[in-house]
């Protein structure tokens, strides 16, 4: 059992699932949306991811205009681990090493073949287990410790709070020398090699530093920026986006209110990732509609499960 969702910047890669999983025989429940009205993601999303977590559903497809909202939303519900996928290679690397529950699309990002493609290989590759699942439990011990965790209310500190593991690492130290050529203060939280460490340790200090007012913003990098933002979406307060295009990276900001950038290091280059962290830095919040739909993320992290 599959169940799908979407908002209405997700329905035709919605619909175009749906028929790829009634070719294939494989039964779903979708909880809409039904056509392209607007609507807000956030209740779709924490429907789907419900139906997950509560073990109705072996796996859950969410879609919206770039599928970063409604994976920050999904991964509000604990046992929910959302991947924002663009590529065949993060569709297979999130189920192999992040054991991926929810698979997130947007809707002007890729075209209608393409999520289908992604959909097949999300649907059928295999977790890998051994090392991950250390990985993945860390993942659930944030939730666990999300119950006791009060975000400040004060304005937060100026500066970035940086991390990546091994397979960021490169990408954090060429984020690193931007921000040190345009003198913004930051907190670096490591890694400082590419020897392998585990990224959901150095993703919970980054987010709980953002979350706590102690940084404006966050960035955090791993090899495909889907892992370590699953991790900090376990921290209330926190809005950890995975971006790989110039587009999102605007779209988030604006739309999201995201404040942690998540990138990955085995998807984009050093360059990419100074001018999508540009981007982030730069681009302001919109306010008016989507800050109803921000406030109703903060809604499912005070239900729980």
């Amino acid at each position: 059992m599959i169940a799908l969702g979407a908002d209405h910047g997700g329905y035709r890669l919605k619909e175009a699932v749906k028929r790829y999983l009634e070719e294939k025989q494989i039964p779903y429940r979708d909880f809409g949306t039904d056509s392209e009205e607007s609507i807000d993601y956030g209740p779709v999303a924490e429907q789907v991811a419900r139906f997950v977590a509560e073990g109705k559903a072996q796996r859950g497809i969410l879609c919206c205009g770039t599928g970063i909202g409604i994976s920050i939303a999904a991964n509000k519900v604990p046992g929910i681990r959302a991947a924002v996928v663009t590529n065949d290679f993060c569709a297979e690397m999130t189920r192999r090493h992040n054991d991926a529950n929810i698979l997130c699309m947007g809707g002007r990002v890729i075209d209608e073949e393409t999520a289908v493609r992604l959909t097949e290989i999300f649907l059928t590759t295999p977790f890998e287990g051994g090392r991950h699942t250390r990985r993945v439990a860390y993942i659930h011990k944030i939730e666990e410790e999300a119950v006791h965790f009060a975000a400040p209310k004060e304005e937060a500190a100026a500066g970035i709070a940086l991390g990546a593991d091994h397979g960021g690492y490169r990408l954090k130290e060429a984020v690193k020398r931007y921000l040190e050529e345009k003198q913004i203060p930051y907190r670096d939280f490591g890694a400082n090699s590419e020897e392998s460490v585990d990224y959901a340790p150095i993703a919970e200090q980054v987010a709980r530093f953002v979350a706590e007012g102690k940084a404006e913003r966050g960035i955090l990098c791993c090899g495909t920026g889907i892992g370590i933002s699953i991790a900090a979406n376990k921290v209330p307060g926190i809005r950890a986006a995975v971006v790989t295009n110039d587009f999102c990276a605007e779209m988030t900001r604006r739309h999201n209110d995201a404040n942690i950038l998540c990138m990955g290091g085995r998807v984009i280059d050093e360059e990419t990732a100074v001018r999508l962290t540009e981007i982030f830095l730069t681009t302001p919040f919109e306010g008016g509609r989507h800050a109803r739909r921000v406030a109703y993320i903060g809604q499912i992290e005070s239900k729980g499960l």
